[in-house]
């Protein structure tokens, strides 16, 4: 309500149309760090995909992270869509993912997976 009535008497002051698209840039970049740090810390996470596509058939994907935290408290975190052209094979949903993965230098030595079945996983 404090919002309305500052509106209402003319006390809240609009920000200037370019002020929100110069700070997402900066936004986005904390957040991916802070992402990267968290992540760092944990050792073993579940990894689930979602597609979909929109009214122009153009088909993305996101990734989900499940982890438990040091306070042993359950996290997720959605990683941004990506566009995905290829088929919507296994194969290739679980290489995009890992090559992301690599990308955020979030993946070890280890990657462990099973080709032909819905199950994968990443020793982080």
């Amino acid at each position: 309500m404090n919002f309305v009535r500052e509106i209402s008497a003319n006390q809240y002051r609009l920000p200037h149309r370019t002020t929100i698209s110069n700070n997402i840039p900066r936004i986005a970049d904390e957040i991916k760090k802070d992402l990267t740090k968290n992540l760092k810390r944990v050792d073993y996470c579940s990894i689930s995909s979602d597609g979909w596509s929109n009214l122009n058939k153009d088909y993305f994907l996101s990734e989900i992270i499940n982890f438990v935290d040091e306070d042993f408290t359950k996290q997720t975190l959605l990683l941004n869509p990506v566009p995905f052209e290829m088929e919507h094979s296994f194969d290739n949903i679980i290489n995009r993912i890992r090559s992301d993965f690599e990308y955020r230098h979030l993946v070890g030595e280890s990657f462990l997976w099973n080709s032909g079945k819905c199950t994968g996983g990443f020793l982080l």
